[in-house]
């Protein structure tokens, strides 16, 4: 019977998220490896010494892969969090990296956060988030769960969502609205 099996096996296992997690894969419940996206002009340092170079592409990092890096070294000035998926995928700042947060951020992407600011102390952090009560508790959120002090320029996102003709112009710059 399950509920023995849970009881006698799972129970006695010490770590109540490794519990939790066998409890749900006992009735079936599976949870998808968490991943932080990002992209930009980057090195990435794996732990085995070999090294990534990212030239402004896509990039995605799981959990697993995570624990693989030793650090990430940015080449752009600017650090840029991304709330909104689209934006990221829009987005075209020059001389900035961006990390994709999808609204709130978790526990793995603040501590992503905190080791690439820890990695790249002179960056410029910055926040693209959406005009809304949680756009702005986001950022306030993070800059305290993540001890950076981020510039917002969620008015730039404000600015598509109502100018949306704006994704349209070629390789539209921003340099001039993010100093």
């Amino acid at each position: 019977m399950k509920s023995d099996c849970v009881d006698s096996e799972i129970m006695a296992v010490e770590d109540v998220k490794e519990r939790n997690r066998l409890i749900f894969e006992t009735y079936g419940v599976y949870f998808n490896e968490s991943f932080i996206r990002i992209k930009g002009n980057a090195t990435v340092h794996l732990i085995d010494g070999r090294v990534w170079e990212l030239r402004g592409e896509s990039f995605v990092l799981t959990d697993s892969t995570l624990r693989k890096v030793d650090r990430i070294v940015v080449a752009d000035s600017n650090v840029i969090t991304v709330e909104n998926l689209t934006s990221y995928n829009r987005i075209r700042f020059e001389d900035s990296f961006f990390v994709y947060l999808g609204g709130y951020h978790s526990k793995s992407k603040q501590m992503f956060l905190k080791d690439l600011a820890n990695n790249n102390p002179d960056k410029i952090w910055k926040h693209f988030g959406d005009i809304d009560p949680d756009g702005f508790y986001i950022i306030e959120n993070l800059s305290r769960k993540t001890g950076i002090d981020f510039k917002n320029v969620t008015s730039l996102g404000y600015m598509f969502y109502y100018c949306p003709f704006l994704y349209s112009l070629p390789d539209i710059s921003l340099k001039a609205f993010i100093r």
